[in-house]
């Protein structure tokens, strides 16, 4: 709804969801996530990044599903499997004469996920980067000379 008044508002609206977009939910153990990843689109959303429960149905059957979604785009900036690789890091929006930098960080706390669905190898499963101490863009994150 609100993306309908942003030409009037001179603005600009996008819609996110901050993972567990698939999981937990009955109709995802029934269907592998077909009917949320669907709802995704029909809801509008523009981005989505991973949450732990996303790894619920397996790595193999997410990285499959998701290639079904048609408008909204899954941003995964530090899951490093192989089967997720084709996903973009980031998206960069621009809202008049500013730029803004969506990311999508999943937890790397191994202690939330079934042992059998871990993303990737434990000790390869790790932030790019670590925020909590800096005040700076992560070296990913740096364009066009901004931090």
């Amino acid at each position: 709804m609100s993306k309908a008044f942003t030409g009037a508002l001179d603005c600009k609206a996008i819609g996110t969801l901050n993972g567990d977009f698939l999981s937990p939910c009955v109709l995802t153990a029934l269907d592998g996530g077909k009917a949320m990843l669907e709802a995704l689109d029909v809801a509008g959303f523009d981005y989505v990044c991973l949450g732990n429960h996303e790894f619920d149905i397996g790595i193999e059957r997410l990285a499959s599903n998701l290639g079904h979604l048609q408008s909204c785009k899954v941003i995964n900036s530090n899951v490093h499997n192989k089967e997720l690789a084709t996903l973009p890091k980031n998206a960069v929006v621009t809202v008049g004469d500013k730029t803004v930098l969506v990311g999508g960080f999943l937890t790397n706390d191994s202690f939330i996920y079934p042992p059998s669905m871990i993303p990737g190898e434990p000790r390869t499963f790790r932030l790019l980067y670590d925020m909590s101490h800096s005040r700076r863009a992560p070296p990913l994150f740096r364009f066009n000379g901004h931090h």
